[in-house]
């Protein structure tokens, strides 16, 4: 048995002991106030820890982190932090984690219920990995909309828009569930909110990450066409524009996971077991993005890629382009056999 797993076995074998105040209370009510995405990413954040731990609930492993041996709870945060990276996670991805962690040692240490610090645990340098923009592929995602497309519900068709929309757009997953029925324009209403000398079908309102006003993306023919069905079924009522049909939240917004799960539920029906691939890698919303710019790229270049992308930088948008490795080899191929 490897020390990590001696470390976890411990981890879970800890006896908690009661406390006036639990620390995942505290971490419940601090996130309480919190903006809707920032308390979603940590909830999730916090949760794949549980899952790690071998922990039924987030309470259990927060508890169980605070009350750990030091030096056992150190190795434990190394170890996920190590198990993050083998998952080939994006550094941002894996530095939110751990912050997350961090968050609830020091709500922790505020109120003198531990004295562990993850001071030894440095965040990874985005530059030290390099990100895998790989998506699913058109093939894959072509395979998921033609499972919703043959699903005559509420349900296939709110799906068969929402993944053509993804793929087509590159939208972000957080900007698709965000979008509200009053953010979508198109015919004459288009023309007040499309960019000047536009001729767009139509237009959606995204609500980007760090940027107050609503940005607009310009829709084709094609895909205000294809939304047709589904406003229908939808009906007028406010709310998100892809909304959720569950009977107990009719018209609400998807949550993050909601629409991982619309997007993996298609791919089990398509032949991919647990929404993975036969490589191992798990077909996301965000896939949907990265396959789109690459796409992109590939028929239309860099500055096509970058703007359809809506990168400010174009070396994160370089990532993308997939031929790069292969124009490589071929520049390789013809210096040797020169030789």
């Amino acid at each position: 048995m490897s020390d990590a797993n001696t470390s976890l076995v411990a981890f879970r074998k800890t006896k908690l002991r009661p406390a006036p105040v639990r620390v995942s209370q505290m971490v419940a009510r601090h996130l309480s106030v919190q903006a809707e995405r920032t308390r979603e990413a940590y909830q999730r954040d916090l949760a794949h820890f549980a899952r790690f731990c071998g922990c039924k609930t987030t309470d259990d492993a927060i508890d169980r982190l605070i009350q750990t041996d030091t030096a056992i709870a150190q190795d434990v945060v190394l170890s996920f932090q190590a198990h993050l990276i083998h998952e080939g996670l994006a550094p941002a991805t894996v530095n939110r984690r751990m912050s997350a962690l961090r968050s609830v040692l020091k709500l922790a240490r505020a109120v003198g219920a531990t004295q562990l610090r993850l001071d030894l645990i440095k965040n990874l340098d985005a530059e030290e990995l390099t990100r895998d923009v790989r998506g699913p592929g058109m093939a894959v995602i072509r395979q998921l909309i033609e499972v919703a497309d043959a699903d005559p519900s509420p349900v296939g068709i709110r799906d068969a828009v929402l993944m053509r929309w993804l793929v087509a757009t590159a939208i972000r997953r957080n900007e698709m569930r965000l979008i509200l029925l009053a953010d979508y324009r198109f015919g004459e209403s288009a023309a007040s909110v499309a960019p000047p000398g536009s001729s767009a079908a139509g237009v959606v309102l995204v609500k980007q990450k760090t940027k107050r006003k609503k940005h607009p993306i310009t829709l084709s023919q094609p895909l205000v066409d294809c939304a047709v069905p589904w406003l229908e079924r939808r009906g007028p009522a406010p709310g998100a524009l892809f909304c959720s049909l569950d009977r107990r939240s009719v018209g609400a917004t998807l949550n993050a996971s909601g629409l991982n799960q619309i997007v993996q539920r298609r791919a089990e029906q398509a032949g991919y077991p647990k929404g993975r691939m036969k490589d191992g890698r798990t077909i996301t919303p965000h896939g949907f993005r990265h396959t789109a710019i690459t796409e992109v790229y590939r028929l239309h270049g860099a500055a096509a890629a970058q703007a359809f992308a809506r990168h400010a930088d174009p070396r994160v948008t370089a990532r993308y382009n997939d031929e790069s490795v292969l124009m490589a080899m071929e520049a390789q191929a013809s210096v040797f056999s020169i030789l």
